[in-house]
């Protein structure tokens, strides 16, 4: 035999061997209709076990059957981990035929919405069954401003929730990077963010506050509203006012009702202890409607105001104005003019030509804030324009101009002081010669 053909087969054997061993050490075999109980137990990302995750697992549960002969999969749980980070697991394969037996176990285990996963092969594992997580824990305090622990507080860090215990304290995960807080007690709130880069311990502090609240209408008028805040409805009486002292939290929210209107309120007692509910239901006011004609078109002028001692303002975008054109028995559809702001409070509209004698009407219409509603009509007739006035300007009388005749004069007269003041001179210097 050629040896080097020889060689050529062991070495084909060899490699058959290699790849029938390496098959057999990555993928383990496993019984037809095997059961496997097992533990996981979930660990963070510094291998220190995480209670509370919850764990689930994938696997065949027969391959008789399923969509194209692939089998069927189930999955179990969550099953969520104890306080020492371990859940169990039992699996059940009812699968008979060997060459259809899949082994595969798919386990995930998740907490603060960040999941870990690993495979593992039914009896041919250790127990537990360790699952990393990449999350670190938060050490989060409640506390108001006196340092003392605030009892069932409750906590959200990211997608996890959780409540205060007797120990002041709860412990949440969060994977790395920036997180949302929110810690809330009754209606008392806070938010902020962490930066989370490890381990965390933080202590937030919710100051209790007294807080006053007085319901009233636009003219300042107490109201008897209703009002739904730390989880309970109170009727107010005709004084419309509400007090509570020892209130939890930087942001209070509450609801107050009154004839079917709803409003919601956030205070900061922090910054403001005491808020003013207003509900407006006075329509604003239109007024001092003129018009006046322009070149060849028409211009309108209206006033519009929200009056009260506390009016919510009127809303320059309801402002609209309508108009048509009617002469005899005929009239124009109704059409929009847009008026804009001239001042506060003052508004115009310039109209299109109209005919001379036409007759305008319009309506105007506005609304406050809080869409209470005013409108108003009316009617105007365009006036011919009138004939420009006849120019008469006078030119005044201009001052004369002095004639030659009085240039003569003047230059005689001042001919004579000169030879006057000469010989005035030569007299003086004969007497001192003298």
């Amino acid at each position: 035999m050629n040896f080097r053909f020889l060689l050529f087969i062991l070495t084909l054997l060899t490699v058959a061997s290699f790849a029938e061993t390496t098959l057999t050490t990555d993928t383990p075999k496993c019984n037809a209709s095997f059961n496997d109980s097992t533990n996981v137990r979930v660990l963070d990302a510094l291998n220190r076990p995480i209670p509370g995750a919850g764990v689930t697992a994938s696997f065949q549960y027969t391959g008789s059957v399923g969509v194209d002969g692939k089998g069927t999969f189930h999955t179990i749980g969550p099953f969520i981990t104890n306080s020492s980070g371990i859940t169990h697991l039992y699996i059940k394969n009812t699968e008979t035929s060997e060459s259809k037996v899949d082994c595969k176990i798919n386990i995930s285990a998740t907490i603060a919405n960040t999941t870990g996963k690993i495979i593992q092969y039914a009896n041919a594992h250790g127990d537990p069954v360790d699952v990393q997580v990449n999350v670190y824990p938060i050490l989060f305090y409640v506390r108001d401003q006196r340092n003392s622990p605030i009892q069932n507080a409750k906590i959200s860090v990211g997608t996890m929730d959780g409540n205060i215990g007797e120990t002041g304290y709860a412990v949440l995960y969060a994977p790395v990077g920036r997180v949302s807080y929110l810690v809330s007690y009754l209606d008392g709130k806070q938010t902020g963010s962490l930066n989370i880069t490890g381990d965390t311990t933080y202590a937030a502090v919710l100051s209790y506050h007294s807080i006053s609240v007085d319901i009233v209408d636009d003219s300042g008028s107490p109201l008897p509203a209703s009002i739904f805040i730390f989880n309970k409805s109170t009727q107010l009486g005709p004084d419309g006012h509400y007090s509570m002292p020892d209130v939890f939290g930087n942001e209070i929210q509450f609801s107050a009702t009154y004839k079917g209107v709803t409003k919601d309120i956030t205070m900061f007692p922090e910054v403001e202890n005491t808020t003013r509910v207003v509900f407006d239901f006075h329509s604003p006011t239109i007024a001092n409607v003129t018009q006046i004609p322009t070149e060849g078109t028409v211009r309108l002028f209206v006033t519009v105001f929200d009056p009260g001692a506390y009016p919510s303002g009127v809303d320059p975008s309801t402002i609209e104005i309508s108009y048509r054109t009617e002469s005899g028995t005929e009239f124009t559809e109704w059409t929009k003019a847009s008026a804009y702001a001239l001042s506060k409070d003052n508004f115009a509209v310039d109209f299109p030509f109209f005919a001379p004698n036409s007759i305008v009407k319009f309506k105007i219409d506005a609304s406050d804030r809080e869409g209470n509603k005013a409108t108003v009509s009316g009617s105007f007739t365009v006036v011919p324009p009138t004939a420009p006035a006849a120019n008469n300007t006078i030119t005044p009388p201009q001052p004369d101009k002095p004639g030659s005749d009085d240039y003569t004069i003047l230059y005689l007269a001042g001919g004579v002081v000169i030879i006057l003041l000469i010989a005035l001179v030569v007299l003086r210097m004969k007497k001192g010669g003298d």
